[in-house]
C-alpha cells in the first residue's frame, strides 16, 4: 500500500527536530491520512509552535505529544526517526521487536520524488556545494529544488514536484547510515572524507562505510564525482566513482566571490557534474562566479573600527577551521575565537592549526582550557574565557586596523547553545553593537 492511499493508521515522530525535518515528515503523512504523535524528550513549550502549526495541517485525529519511552510505540505502523538519535540508543531494539523500521523523512521524500536527484556528501562544505549547484541548475533554467541535511525538508514543497525538476540533497552521515540501499540517486559529488560523529558512528571505519553507501544508492548509470587526492576515495575503485585531477582543464574553475581554496576544489567538483548532465558552459561558469556562499561560512561581515569580521561558525572541526586559517592568515594577522565542546578526542588536529600562523587565539566554553594546553604545547599561546561574547571581546582588544577576527570554532555549539547557527547569531550580534566608526 503507497503513501498516497488514505485512511492509513498511526505514524509516529520520534524527535521532531530544530529544522523542519521531522515536521515536514509528520505534515506529509498526515496530508496523506496518517493520526501523527510526537515522541521528544525536548521541553514540551519549545515544541508548541511546530505543533500549532502541524495541528493546522488536515488530517485524520488529534497530534498528540508523548514523553520518549517504549510506550511511545503502542499502535504504531510507521516510525519517523530523527536522523540524530544515535544506533546505540536503547529504544531502537525496542522499535525492532516490534517489527517497525527506523524510517526517516528523507526515505519519505526518495520514494515520492518524481524528478532528477543529486546528492552532495563528505565530511566539510556540504552545504555550499550543494548550493552552488542549486545555483548553476538555476541559471541554466532547471526548475531545482535544494534539501536534506541542508536544514529545510522538500517534503513541504509538493507543489513545485515535477519530472522536470531537480532535487540537489545534502546528505549527512547520519541519513545515509540508515537509507535503504534502493538506486535513487541519479549522480552524486563526494567531497574529500575526514573525521566527523565517531561517538554516533563507534569509529572512523563506520563513519567512512556510512558515507560510502552512497555509491550503492546510485541508478545503474549514476557517477559519483571525487578529488582524487581524497585519501579515503582516491585509492577507491568503484565503476561509478570519477576521480578528478587538480590540473584538469576540464574543470578549470572561474574567479569565485567567496574566498579559499576549498571552495574552488568544491567547485571544480559542480563543473564535473554540470559537465556529465551537459549544461552550458558559460552559463555554469557565470553561475559560480556569482555565487556568494551560505551564512556562516567564511562569511565576512562589514568591517567595524578598521577590523574586518569572518564568520566561519558553522566549523565544528578543527579540519574545517584549519581551511578557513589557511585562507585568511596569509592576508592580515588573524585574531582567532574558538571553543566549545570538543566532537572528538583528537590533539594532533589542533596541534596543527597551530602551525597555521594566527596572531592570537581567544578561547571559550566547556573545551578552553583543554584547548589551550594542546595549542600552548604546541607554540601559541591562547586566552581562556567561560563565555563566547569575552573571547570576542578579547580578541578585539588585542586587534590593531588591519586585523581580522575569525570565528571558527571547531567545536560543537552543545555546551552553551542549541546550534551552531544561535551561536552565531551571538557573534554577530556583538559585532553589529560595535560603532562602525571610532568614538571620538
Amino acid at each position: 500500500m503507497g503513501l498516497g492511499e488514505e485512511g492509513r493508521g498511526l505514524a509516529l515522530i520520534w524527535g521532531l527536530g530544530q529544522f523542519g525535518g521531522g515536521l515536514g515528515a509528520a505534515g506529509f503523512l498526515r496530508r496523506r491520512g496518517y493520526g501523527i504523535r510526537v515522541m521528544d524528550r525536548a521541553d514540551p513549550s519549545s515544541l508548541a509552535p511546530a505543533l500549532d502549526t502541524l495541528r493546522r495541517e488536515p488530517g485524520p485525529g488529534e497530534v498528540r505529544l508523548v514523553p520518549e519511552s517504549a510506550e511511545g510505540f503502542d499502535g504504531v505502523e510507521l516510525c519517523i526517526v530523527n536522523p540524530a538519535i544515535p544506533p546505540s540508543h536503547p529504544l531502537l531494539g525496542e522499535l525492532r521487536a516490534r517489527g517497525l523500521e527506523a524510517r526517516q523523512e528523507i526515505d519519505l521524500f526518495l520514494e515520492e520524488w518524481p524528478g532528477t536527484v543529486l546528492a552532495v556528501t563528505g565530511t566539510n562544505g556540504k552545504s555550499s556545494t550543494a548550493a552552488m549547484f542549486a545555483a548553476v541548475l538555476h541559471a541554466s533554467g532547471t526548475p531545482v529544488l535544494l534539501g536534506g541535511n541542508i536544514g529545510r525538508s522538500l517534503l513541504d514543497e509538493e507543489e513545485r514536484w515535477s519530472p522536470e525538476a531537480v532535487a540537489v540533497l545534502e546528505l549527512s552521515s547520519f541519513q545515509l547510515a540508515r537509507l535503504p540501499e534502493v538506486p535513487r540517486i541519479d549522480h552524486a559529488i563526494f567531497l574529500p572524507l575526514g573525521r566527523d560523529h565517531l561517538s554516533w558512528h563507534g569509529s572512523l571505519e563506520a563513519y567512512h562505510e556510512a558515507k560510502l553507501r552512497l555509491l550503492r544508492l546510485l541508478k545503474p548509470s549514476g557517477q559519483a564525482f571525487a578529488l582524487r587526492s581524497c585519501p579515503v576515495l582516491g585509492p577507491r575503485r568503484d565503476p561509478a566513482l570519477v576521480h578528478l585531477d587538480p590540473a584538469s582543464s576540464e574543470t578549470e574553475v572561474p574567479p569565485l566571490r567567496i574566498p579559499g581554496d576549498f571552495q574552488r576544489e568544491n567547485a571544480r567538483l559542480v563543473l564535473a557534474l554540470a559537465g556529465r548532465l551537459g549544461l552550458p558552459p558559460e552559463e555554469v561558469r557565470t553561475a559560480l562566479r556569482d555565487f556568494r556562499g551560505l551564512p556562516h561560512r567564511l562569511d565576512e561581515q562589514p568591517p567595524k573600527l578598521g577590523r574586518r569580521f569572518f564568520d566561519n561558525g558553522v566549523s565544528t572541526l578543527p579540519e574545517s577551521t584549519g581551511s578557513a586559517l589557511k585562507c585568511l592568515c596569509p592576508r592580515a594577522p588573524v585574531r582567532w575565537i574558538a571553543g566549545g565542546r570538543r566532537k572528538e578526542e583528537d590533539d594532533g588536529a589542533w596541534t596543527r592549526l597551530a602551525s597555521l600562523g594566527p596572531a592570537s587565539v581567544h578561547l571559550f566554553g566547556e573545551a578552553a582550557g583543554d584547548l589551550a594546553r594542546i595549542l600552548e604545547a604546541a607554540g601559541l599561546s591562547a586566552t581562556v574565557h567561560r563565555l563566547l561574547r569575552e573571547a570576542l571581546e578579547r580578541a578585539f582588544a588585542e586587534s590593531s586596523e588591519g586585523d581580522i577576527l575569525l570565528l571558527s570554532p571547531g567545536c560543537s555549539s552543545h555546551d552553551a547553545f542549541a546550534n551552531f547557527r544561535e551561536r552565531c547569531r551571538a557573534a554577530l550580534a556583538w559585532w553589529d553593537e560595535l560603532p562602525s566608526t571610532p568614538i571620538r
